[in-house]
């Protein structure tokens, strides 16, 4: 149209702001790295310094037993073979992660420099009462002991001496945290440390209840439900239940506690009854309490003591698990590799889906690889809705409206689909109960057959291979 303007050109920032920009994108990632230096590096000494005048020559594989005292709290850590154990302020194994930390500072104990030698006087810098003691005893009964003393009143480190030494030596503060441990810091905040692989048997059970909710055992590597039912385990659920339990972590240890009913103890919500067999077989007992504070937290008591462990363990799955939730959901788990035949009946029609010689055909005609796929998916997604222990297998065997039957080497497998009402229901071998599945099922498979026939009739050719 004459007379009509071109459209503007969109607006662009100019060199200036391109300028600005620049500089505020560089500003931006100095305060990020000023952020990151000032939480993660704080206190930690330069290299140079890593790499200064050791302060004792000690060994950490040869260290037998460490003390730690700061005044306020004693603690006392022994080896016990392969492992440690914290022996005061109580008795506990010991956190192997945080022990072997503690071990590599002790024996990588390094200072920034020696500031006084023999005759100095110690209570300047504050070794005459140290704030911190840490005393280590080596394979052959030899002890050392590390005394700390006041800080440096022009940076973030200490003044440390060993006893019986005349050095006094200026040392990180980063290095001393590494050393100053609570008893917290260095115990197992396991709850319930037990081997998962070696479970057998587990049964779950609620305060309102003294039967098991869930009773599952573990037969020839299967799992398998011994209540409220006796069926088939999903595996994958139970190997997630049990590892939901070994996670659990104490925020916090109550080592005398007061009565159970202080932290809903006396009647658990949750009540976890492990047996496990192997090399060592073993028993547990885990009692879930009342919410601690938050939803996410919450009180456990194992039957291996008297302590209560604060946890904190957003979407615990044990608490919400079912029996159902439990129950090997899939009616029919096909390998088609395995499969030989399938045979889908359903109102007078039959297709036959089978393995030659030459590949895979549907009444006669090939078939190719993705309509095999398809029909897979479609027989191992027929779900249980829910077990209608209610109703016998032989009724929904003669009021059978569909039929699948797949043979795989040694046996047959079918799956029969009669309806109730607007539900629908199957039974099918290997699995002793009536099952609720969707109410589409029958109608779903007989699409997925006939499409099979219709694509084998269309596509013609050599039959295929299912791989």
């Amino acid at each position: 149209m004459r007379g009509a303007k071109a459209p503007k050109e969109a607006s662009r920032p100019g060199r200036g702001a391109r300028r600005y920009l620049a500089t505020y994108v560089a500003v931006a990632v100095l305060l990020v790295l000023g952020v990151y230096v000032a939480v993660f590096e704080r206190g930690k000494p330069a290299d140079d310094q890593l790499e200064g005048t050791a302060v004792w020559a000690v060994q950490a594989d040869r260290v037998q037993r460490l003390e730690l005292d700061n005044g306020r709290e004693r603690v006392v850590l022994a080896r016990d073979g392969q492992s440690w154990r914290v022996v005061q302020p109580v008795a506990w194994p010991a956190d192997t992660v945080a022990v072997r930390e503690l071990l590599d500072s002790v024996a990588g104990l390094k200072a920034e420099r020696t500031v006084a030698e023999e005759g100095a006087d110690l209570s300047s810098f504050g070794l005459v009462r140290p704030s911190f003691r840490l005393q280590v005893e080596l394979a052959g009964g030899q002890q050392r002991r590390l005394l700390v003393g006041d800080k440096s009143p022009v940076a973030d480190s200490y003044y440390v001496q060993v006893e019986g030494s005349p050095a006094v030596y200026l040392v990180s503060g980063w290095w001393l945290d590494r050393l100053r441990k609570s008893a917290h810091d260095l115990r197992d905040k396991r709850v319930a440390n037990f081997p998962v692989d070696q479970v057998r048997r587990v049964r779950l059970i609620r305060s309102d209840t003294s039967q098991p909710l869930v009773e599952l055992v573990r037969q020839e590597g299967t799992w398998r439900m011994a209540a409220p039912f006796a069926d088939l385990a999903e595996a994958d659920e139970v190997e997630s239940l049990l590892w939901a339990l070994n996670g659990l972590v104490a925020e916090q240890f109550v080592d005398r506690p007061g009565p159970a009913s202080s932290y809903g103890l006396d009647r658990p919500r949750l009540l976890v009854e492990l047996q496990g067999e192997g090399p060592s077989p073993f028993s547990l007992r885990v009692s879930i309490g009342r919410e601690a504070g938050d939803r996410d937290s919450f009180y456990v008591q194992t039957d291996r003591g008297p302590t209560v462990y604060r946890v904190r363990a957003p979407d615990f799955k044990p608490l919400g698990v079912t029996a159902l939730g439990l129950l090997r959901q899939k009616l029919l788990e096909v390998d088609g590799t395995a499969a030989e035949k399938v045979v889908f009946h359903r109102q007078g029609e039959v297709v036959t889906v089978a393995k030659g010689r030459n590949g895979w055909t549907a009444n006669g005609a090939a078939v190719s690889d993705v309509s095999l796929a398809g029909l897979w998916d479609a027989l191992s997604n027929v779900r249980v809705r829910a077990v209608r222990r209610d109703r016998q297998p032989s009724a929904v065997q003669a009021k059978a409206e569909a039929r699948v039957e797949v043979t795989v080497p040694g046996r047959v497998l079918t799956l029969a689909l009669s309806r109730e009402g607007s539900k629908a229901l199957a039974v099918v071998t290997g699995r002793p109960y009536v099952y609720e599945v969707e109410s589409g099922t029958a109608g779903h498979l007989a699409d997925v057959f006939s499409r099979l026939v219709k694509g084998a009739g269309a596509s013609g050719g050599q039959a295929r291979s299912s791989q």
